[in-house]
């Protein structure tokens, strides 16, 4: 059984863990009448959309524990914006200046990946460089 600290979660989060952990009862044979199956219907629609932001909550609680996947998802989202507004070319130059700032291998190949994956739409043959220039750093540290 896990235990878990509800004190920061609040009543709404508290109700909810109590009423997703307990065992569906069924109380009669009858079939529910149809405003009591939709009215559980919009309660587990409810149950859902809680559940998903309590996984939200956890991811965000995961990445503040490790900043190289908060980084990466952060330049993820980044990128995605710029493909959304036809800017792929600027997401390309951020992730250009990130390699020349960090030497981190975690952040460096996650960029090396998108600035192959950008520059593959634009010119295979930077993108080639790209992933040549990353297989050689990964390389080089493994000596």
């Amino acid at each position: 059984m896990k235990l878990v600290n509800i004190k920061p979660l609040g009543i709404l989060a508290c109700t909810l863990l109590l009423a997703t952990s307990m065992a569906p009862v069924q109380v009669s044979a009858a079939p529910p009448e149809p405003e009591q199956t939709e009215q559980l219907q919009r309660m587990r629609t409810l149950i859902g959309l809680l559940q998903d932001f309590m996984n939200v909550i956890e991811s965000v609680h995961a990445m503040s524990d490790n900043p190289e996947k908060a980084a990466i998802y952060q330049m993820y989202k980044i990128e995605e914006i710029y493909k959304a507004r036809g800017q792929s070319k600027r997401a390309i130059k951020l992730f250009q200046n990130i390699l020349n700032k960090t030497d981190n291998l975690a952040i460096r190949n996650a960029v090396y990946m998108r600035l192959g994956d950008l520059q593959k739409n634009h010119r295979n043959n930077d993108a080639l460089e790209i992933y040549e220039q990353a297989l050689k750093e990964n390389i080089n540290r493994m000596k």
